[in-house]
């Protein structure tokens, strides 16, 4: 059993999505987590290194000076509230 109290492990099954990982990265002071999933076959060692390192470029690519993390917070926070409503 996964503690997974949402059932997001159930409703992906039910879409036929059967592969998937998940990695996380902490890096320059920051942290980025990432799921990828499949429906076909499983994710290969090479599979999962390619995503990782474009995952990682991402991760970097998308860093931000202090100064503008106040703002991008707030931004994230209001488009985290128009999403789910």
């Amino acid at each position: 059993q996964h503690d997974d109290p949402a059932q997001v492990l159930r409703l992906a099954r039910e879409f036929g999505i059967q592969f998937g990982f998940t990695m996380s990265i902490s890096d320059g002071g920051t942290r980025s987590v990432g799921s990828f999933a499949r429906k076909d076959v499983a994710f290969t060692s090479d599979d999962k290194s390619f995503l990782s390192s474009k995952f990682l470029e991402v991760h970097r690519g998308t860093s931000v000076s202090d100064s503008e993390k106040g703002s991008i917070a707030e931004l994230l926070r209001k488009l985290s509230v128009d999403l789910t409503r």
